[in-house]
Order: C-alpha cells, then structure tokens, then sequence
C-alpha cells in the first residue's frame, strides 16, 4: 500500500501491474522538462529551446553511463517517484522532442508531399525497423526501464535514435487524421488502458459465461475488448483535454509548444 504514494519501480513492487512504474515517471519527466525549460526562460539563460533539450538529453545519457558503471540502482533500495529511471525516460524524450522539433515539424508545415515520397518514407520506416530487430539481434541489446538497466548505454542510445527516426519516417508517410490523433492520444491511453481493459475482459467474460484466459486468446474477443478500451481511453482524453489540459501537455498551458506553434 505504500508504494502507493512512494511509486518506486520494480516488479517486486508492483506485484499485480509491474508497467505501473510508467505513470510516475512519465509525471516526474514532464514536470522536470517543462519545468526545466520555464526557468531557462524566465532567466534567459539560453537562447534556443533545442540547446535546453541537448543538454538535458547528454546529462541523461551520461548519468546512465554512471549507473551503469556501478551497478545501479539496487533492487531493494529503489527511489521514490522513479526518480531512478529519469536518466532513461529524460534522454528518450529529450531525442523524441529533438528529432521532431527538427524533423518532424518541418515536414508537417510544408506542402502536402507527393504519393510517392510517402511510399519511399514508409519505405525508410519500414527498412529502418528491420534495422533495428537486426542490430538488437547482433549486439544482444537489452533495456529494462523497469529496472532502469541496459547491458550497453550506447548501444542503446544507437537503437534509440534508428527507432525514433523509423517511427517519424512512418508518422510523415501515414497521412491519417485517425492515427495522427490517436499519436497525440497515446500517453493518454497508455497511462488509463490497463484498469480499463481489466474491468472490460472481467465484465465481459462474465457475460459470455467464459473465462478471461480463454477471452485473450479469442480473436474477435479480444479485438472488441481493444476497440473498448481505446474509445474509453479517448473519452478520457477529451475530457481531460478540455478541463485540465495541463495534465497531458497541451499546448495552450506548455509555454514550450506554444513557441514551436508560434515560430
């Protein structure tokens, strides 16, 4: 029950939903970024919002090569808030806000693109993916954000730029209103879908005279129950959206996107 308000990572510590840890993280990561970049204005400290994002992603990367280097951190002794896991999630949001400040951005304001430059972006996305299961496959890459560990730092930042540029490349190619606001949806639907699913699969497998094990693995079930959830999740994300939009980034409270929006 304390980990309730402690919110330290770990599986042991979140014995029936160990993807828990996602949530406080991704709090404490947004406040710190957006908390980071308000002081940095207020001060004029640095000119150019990329710079700020530059050097939040290489104090990251390097903090990881310090916990890496002394076996950090200890299972038993975890931080609260999953302040442990911040170097991780920090350095990966950093490259996201990075590579679509200058990537994906411009691409959205330009003209709309050919036909045949979305086929060779989807064409990138898709060959950068293959890429990628074949670099983890040779270098034997592993990352555990649970437990705030990699077996190699820069290979894991390697794998991390080829999937970020993969996945744009793909966002740019799929032109699809539905999907571009789903994107913008996601953590939203990440962060609610896991209570929600529970209760749909219990409430429908109770209805249908039928285990939850055997709902899983029935195709049809299981895509009614996705379809659910994510129109649940949505709702969610409306209602959020309209009055408090600060909770999940909106541009009208994020002084950041409010000058990528503006410039």
């Amino acid at each position: 029950m304390t980990n309730i308000f402690l919110a330290r990572a770990g599986t042991s510590n979140y014995p029936q939903n160990a993807v828990l840890w996602f949530l406080p993280c991704l709090f404490v990561t947004e406040m710190l970024f957006l908390g980071t970049f308000t002081l940095v204005k207020s001060k004029r400290a640095i000119r150019h919002d990329w710079a700020v994002a530059a050097t939040l992603a290489t104090v990251s990367f390097l903090s990881i090569m310090v916990m890496h280097s002394f076996g950090l951190p200890i299972d038993r002794l975890r931080l609260p808030w999953a302040l442990d896991i911040l170097p991780f999630s920090m350095l990966f949001y950093c490259i996201g806000y990075l590579l679509s400040r200058f990537f994906l951005m411009p691409c959205m304001q330009k003209s709309e693109p050919k036909a045949s430059l979305h086929i060779v972006y989807a064409v990138i996305g898709m060959a950068g993916l293959d890429l990628l299961w074949i670099f983890d496959e040779l270098t034997g890459l592993s990352v555990n954000l649970n437990g705030a560990s990699t077996s190699n730092p820069f290979w894991m930042l390697c794998a991390a730029l080829l999937g970020f540029i993969s996945s744009l490349m793909l966002c740019v190619a799929i032109d699809c209103r539905l999907l571009q606001f789903l994107g913008r949806a996601s953590l939203t639907i990440m962060c609610v879908h896991e209570p929600v699913k529970r209760v749909l699969c219990s409430v429908m497998a109770k209805i249908l005279g039928m285990n939850t094990d055997a709902l899983r693995v029935n195709l049809a079930y299981a895509m009614l129950v996705t379809v659910a959830t994510v129109a649940i999740c949505v709702a969610v994300h409306l209602i959020m959206d309209r009055f408090v939009p600060v909770l999940i980034g909106s541009s009208r409270h994020n002084p950041v996107l409010q000058d990528k929006t503006t410039a």
